[in-house]
């Protein structure tokens, strides 16, 4: 991808820009962008597909504690997790996180007001880790940019910028399928272990209750039940089991964007990680915990003297004392709060009415230009699925004319690189009428 100025392209995960939307003159056209937008699944129409589809997608992202629980077994039992290169080319792995979390530890024993500051880098090295992981997937495509490089970017500023990588095909294709094999296995290992706990755990309750209804069951109703409704529960499950879609889809997307955090796909990432470690020292240096106890107690005793002390009769007396013989002051009082709160009102129901007034003749406008047809783009990566590409694709940065293979120095020669304009449109878009008409000369009229 082409970036002009890294440093401001780092800078712009800090706001989220305002929403996009696609125009189509057409409804074929408009099927497709929607389908590359959301998929081919229309989550937001009512089925109890989805539904399930939904929960199914919410008990998948159990495998991360899968992932979770690998990673807090190597650190207990001090496994490499970090290598370092040697002289004659050979990998050492050396427990780095085994270190961190033992040197926190026993700090913390000692000095237990350092624990926010603990939280925040730990925070920080979790992030740090996935990306640590993804770097070292032997997979080239599922690489993503380090933290120290993003870090150059955005102290140097234009003295550097994010290096490019060449890729080769089937460039450790065979290494990365085996990677993603053993993964697969462990995990498919521990499910079905824990298949077999849960179905035995099942097997016992149910012998239970069989020998329990064998003898007459634990309670007895002797009660008379009232006859079922005739009314098919389909017709009504609409009404209940859409808003729990609706829950589980905005559900689904949180998760989908924690995960692509986490997994170093958006740059918050870099943000979050840098803002913890930030946070970190902060808390360190300045004794924040320290200070705030100090803080905090003297509010309470403050507090405590204040309204707990018998001069408060002194002030039930004086200051809170019940006059009957205002009330006529009163109710102008509350007239002018009540008066108040309405001009508040109606401002702000003004300032509501241009607001949606301005969104419906830009979305007119919008679709007088580019088509009556509007898909609304994700801001945020929603995804549930990283898009790589396959083992067969190569990449390589794009080089200077001199340097260019022949049939590259062509193609730039014949079709120079060129931008086209979107579907942004920019203003107030509202029709201003002149207040002065321009006089017409007699004369122009008459010729």
């Amino acid at each position: 991808m082409e970036v002009d100025n890294p440093r401001a392209y780092l800078l712009a995960g800090l706001s989220l820009p305002p929403p996009r939307y696609v125009n189509c003159s057409t409804y074929k056209e408009f099927k497709c962008v929607h389908k590359t937008c959301y998929g081919g699944n229309d989550m937001n129409r009512y089925s109890i597909v989805t539904v399930l589809e939904l929960v199914a997608e919410l008990l998948d992202y159990k495998r991360f504690y899968y992932y979770a629980a690998y990673a807090l077994r190597s650190q207990f039992l001090w496994r490499g997790s970090h290598h370092v290169v040697t002289i004659s080319k050979k990998k050492i792995y050396v427990p780095l996180n085994s270190c961190y979390a033992f040197a926190m530890a026993v700090t913390l024993i000692e000095k237990p007001y350092l624990l926010p500051s603990f939280l925040f880098l730990t925070f920080a090295l979790v992030l740090m880790s996935s990306m640590r992981w993804r770097n070292d997937h032997p997979n080239p495509w599922w690489r993503c940019h380090k933290f120290t490089d993003l870090a150059k970017v955005l102290f140097l500023g234009k003295y550097t910028s994010l290096s490019s990588e060449t890729i080769a095909e089937e460039e450790r294709a065979n290494e990365a399928k085996m990677f993603d094999l053993t993964w697969n296995q462990l995990i498919d290992a521990a499910e079905k272990k824990a298949e077999a706990k849960a179905k035995e755990r099942a097997e016992i309750g149910e012998a239970l209750n069989q020998e329990l209804e064998a003898i007459g069951g634990g309670d007895i109703e002797m009660s008379t039940l009232l006859l079922r409704s005739k009314i098919h529960s389909l017709r009504v499950s609409k009404k209940f089991v859409f808003p729990i879609q609706q829950v589980l889809l905005e559900t689904c997307k949180w998760f989908r964007f924690a995960k692509n955090v986490f997994l170093w796909e958006e740059p918050l990432s870099f943000w979050l990680a840098l803002g913890f470690l930030c946070l970190s020292v902060v808390f360190v240096k300045l004794e924040v915990v320290r200070r705030s106890i100090w803080v905090i107690g003297w509010a309470v005793r403050i507090v405590t003297w204040t309204l707990f002390g018998p001069w408060m009769k002194l002030v039930g007396w004086y200051v809170l004392r019940t006059d009957f013989g205002c009330e006529e002051s009163k109710v102008v009082k509350e007239e002018a709060v009540r008066l108040e709160r309405q001009k508040d009102n109606e401002k702000t129901l003004e300032e509501t009415r241009v607001k949606n007034e301005l969104a419906f003749k830009l979305r007119d406008f919008r679709q007088y230009f580019y088509g009556k047809f509007l898909t609304k783009v994700h801001i945020l990566k929603f995804d549930r699925y990283i898009d790589t590409p396959l083992s067969s694709s190569s990449a390589r940065p794009w080089q200077e004319a001199s340097h260019m293979d022949p049939s590259y120095r062509n193609i730039l020669e014949v079709k120079p690189r060129t931008r086209k304009t979107g579907q942004e449109l920019l203003g107030l878009m509202i029709p201003n009428q002149r207040d002065v008409v321009p006089d017409i000369d007699k004369t122009e009229v008459d010729d």
